[in-house]
């Protein structure tokens, strides 16, 4: 909702088994603690529709919005490691000098 769209994330992508972790970090000085807002799990694309497939690292790229469960996420911004790896990876979108 229009109430959300200042609050910001942190998604972990864990390659190793495919699954995503959403943590809502705290917000200083606002007597938000912040948390886990979604567990580790695996996450279907489209917001787990029938045969869509999993989320994967092909997906999470910066400027991407992204349907997890009943949520959107607009992809903001990434770490410097995370860029690098993808743009080695030559996963889409990844390359930071464009």
């Amino acid at each position: 909702g229009p109430d959300d769209v200042d609050r910001r994330f942190v998604i972990s992508y864990f390659l190793q088994d495919k699954t995503l972790k959403i943590v809502e970090p705290p917000i200083r000085n606002s007597g938000f603690v912040g948390g886990v807002f979604l567990s580790r799990r695996e996450i279907k694309k489209g917001g787990g529709g029938e045969g869509t497939g999993l989320l994967t690292e092909n997906d999470l790229y910066v400027g991407n919005k992204v349907q997890i469960l009943m949520h959107r996420f607009l992809l903001l911004d990434a770490n410097e490691g995370t860029l690098k790896w993808m743009e080695d990876k030559g996963l889409p979108r990844s390359n930071i000098y464009m």
